[in-house]
């Protein structure tokens, strides 16, 4: 939860070296309750500047609530 808050906080901030800020949020699928709900608030209406990607390993792992509000992206494993 506090890694969360600390991402929303940080969102809210005008970026200092570039025109837009990424956040990677690994293993989406570990979000609940109410670290959730808090980020969820914040990529319903994500500031102009502020891109969020959240990675999981499979789409039905992660909240369908956010799974709702974002863009999907598939990627496979490439042989070596």
């Amino acid at each position: 939860m506090d890694q969360v808050r600390d991402i929303i906080a940080d969102a809210s901030l005008s970026p200092a070296r570039a025109s837009r800020k990424v956040y990677i949020v690994e293993r989406a699928e570990l979000l609940r309750g109410a670290a959730a709900n808090a980020l969820l608030k914040t990529i319903e209406e994500p500031p102009s500047d502020v891109i969020f990607v959240l990675m999981a390993r499979a789409e039905e792992t992660v909240l369908p609530t956010i799974v709702s509000r974002c863009q999907v992206v598939r990627f496979q494993v490439i042989a070596p």
